[in-house]
C-alpha cells in the first residue's frame, strides 16, 4: 500500500550576528499539516509567506510548499541579518 514519505534537507548556514536579528523570507503560501507522528496530513494557508520572518522568538519545526515562483520560475528562500546586512538567498 502507498507509504506517505518526504525528503527534505536541513541546511545550517552562518551569516553572522545572533537569531535575534536573523529574519527569513520563503516563497510559500502554503504550510504543510503535521500529525503528532509528524505524517504529512494536509495544507493549511501559510499568511506569513513572503514577508520578512524574524526568527527571535520563533520555532520552525514545519514543512512548506514552495508554491511562489520568483522572476525566474525558481523558488527563492532567503535569510537575512539584519545587524550585519548579511543575505543568504537559496534557490
Amino acid at each position: 500500500s502507498p507509504l506517505p514519505a518526504g525528503l527534505g534537507w536541513h541546511p545550517y548556514f552562518g551569516i553572522g550576528g545572533t537569531r535575534d536579528t536573523w529574519e527569513l523570507k520563503l516563497p510559500s503560501r502554503e504550510a504543510v499539516v503535521l500529525d503528532e507522528r509528524m505524517m504529512p496530513t494536509g495544507r493549511e494557508p501559510f499568511a506569513e509567506g513572503q514577508i520578512w520572518l524574524p526568527l527571535r522568538d520563533r520555532s520552525l519545526d514545519n514543512a512548506f510548499v514552495l508554491d511562489v515562483p520568483d522572476a525566474d520560475g525558481g523558488s527563492l528562500t532567503q535569510l537575512r541579518d539584519t545587524a550585519t546586512r548579511r543575505t543568504l538567498n537559496l534557490w
